[in-house]
């Protein structure tokens, strides 16, 4: 009796495993009439269904690719239109809509690839021309203002009490700035993109220094200029290896008072400039999955006198296959040295975006914890101040304007900021903590080609 169940479980396992299985003319005929009907979920189950049961060929491969496309998943389109690719290498259709995906999926380095496999005819009519090298312009600015006046008599009075050794150093707030930024990207060829950035920041800042002498200064004028270039290099699709650098000019004013004798009704004020010289190199490696990506960084810096070699590890999430939600992380690990000493820390970075309207997206992120000489490898921020920034918090408003190949977009920033008294010869273990924060607010435009 027992072998007579087992037979008929077995024959019966059989009957579903023949009714699940498809031909190839049920398969194609069952996919054309999905597509005709744009019935894009049921296509691309049926695809994939037939995919597993060993079918492969191009028609199959475009009819799932196009399904994705037509709900905007694009990344999960790319695997597809690339399998079709496989099949015929040189079909125009494929390659068209392969560019588009890489291109609505934030891929814009292997859009540009991309374009070496479209025909003439196909470039005109999608406006990409080959003797056009810039690939966008960027204007965006910047303002900041505190509420560092609070602390700032507690600074001079705590001061005053902690420094009865004599201490030389020096501790700083940022009253408010200003700062506006440029942005240019140009191609080389079609495996290179040069970026290059110049901004100008213009801060009035609180100083309190001792050098055997206290120097208080409730406002001074402090002027930066910053140049950031960097080249990305895709050596094939999916891949990112980006070297670049940035140089910075401070210029922070000193006084003098001379006196020049009866008569001449008042002290003379002459001022000069400081010129202090900063750079980074830095270089970032990414490589683009379906659903993520990762990515590795370096750079080195030399702020405030402390030479900081920074490693990154990057990531962002797609989970809907495409640019209405994404969540991305950077994590940094900082080694910095001065006179032989060293110090370590860790910075942390998320992000997370998503579609409001149909031209309207949102981006919210954070950094912490407390770190100063940081450099922001993706956003092309030095952090070069003094002060040490505790946390941050930042909301922005991306406003695309398709035909125009323009977005806007507006950002609203918060800080959490500690100031501290930096000796010249320790600057690991500075004193007087004391806290303020700073608010700021960023509006732009970038121009794509």
């Amino acid at each position: 009796m027992r072998r007579i169940v087992i037979i008929i479980l077995f024959l019966g396992g059989l009957q579903v495993s023949a009714q699940q299985s498809m031909s190839f003319l049920e398969v194609d005929t069952t996919t054309y009439q999905q597509y005709l009907e744009s019935d894009w979920k049921g296509l691309i189950k049926t695809g994939k269904e037939a995919i597993d049961q060993g079918f492969n060929y191009y028609y199959l491969q475009m009819r799932i690719a196009y399904a994705h496309y037509s709900r905007q998943e694009y990344r999960s389109a790319i695997t597809y239109y690339k399998n079709a690719l496989k099949l015929n290498s040189i079909d125009p259709v494929a390659n068209e809509y392969l560019y588009y995906c890489y291109l609505y999926s934030g891929r814009g380095n292997d859009a540009l690839l991309q374009t070496k496999k479209l025909t003439k005819v196909q470039k005109k009519s999608m406006n990409i021309s080959d003797s056009v090298s810039i690939v966008s312009v960027g204007i965006k600015y910047s303002y900041a203002s505190t509420n560092a006046e609070a602390i700032q008599e507690d600074i001079v009075t705590d001061l005053d009490v902690l420094l009865t050794e004599g201490v030389a150093g020096i501790q700083k707030t940022t009253n408010n700035f200003h700062m506006p930024k440029l942005h240019l990207s140009h191609r080389l060829g079609k495996h290179v993109i040069l970026n290059h950035s110049l901004s100008y920041l213009q801060k009035n800042e609180f100083s309190y220094a001792y050098d055997s002498l206290f120097f208080l200064s409730p406002e001074q004028i402090m002027k930066q200029t910053e140049y950031g270039f960097s080249a990305e290099i895709a050596p094939g699709a999916g891949w990112l290896i980006r070297p670049g650098f940035s140089y910075l000019n401070m210029k922070i004013p000193l006084f003098d008072v001379n006196n020049y004798g009866p008569g001449a009704g008042q002290d003379r004020v002459v001022s000069a400039y400081q010129n202090i010289y900063n750079r980074v190199f830095s270089i970032l490696v990414n490589k683009e999955f379906r659903f993520f990506n990762i990515g590795l960084s370096y750079a080195n810096s030399d702020f405030n006198r402390m030479q900081t070699h920074q490693s990154g590890l990057h990531s962002s999430f797609y989970p809907l296959a495409n640019l209405n939600l994404y969540y991305s992380f950077d994590l940094y690990y900082q080694h910095s040295l001065f006179n032989g000493e060293s110090q370590n820390n860790f910075i942390f970075k998320q992000l997370i975006g998503f579609k409001v309207l149909d031209n309207l997206w949102m981006e919210v992120s954070n950094t912490l914890p407390e770190h100063m000489n940081f450099y922001d490898i993706y956003s092309d921020i030095s952090y070069n101040n003094i002060e040490k920034i505790q946390s941050s918090f930042n909301a922005t408003i991306i406003v695309p304007i398709y035909k125009a190949g323009i977005k806007l977009f507006g950002n609203v920033g918060y800080s959490s900021n500690n100031s501290y008294y930096f000796p010249d010869n320790d600057p690991f273990n500075p004193i007087n903590k004391q806290a303020y924060n700073s608010f700021i607010i960023t509006g732009g435009m970038t121009w794509t080609k």
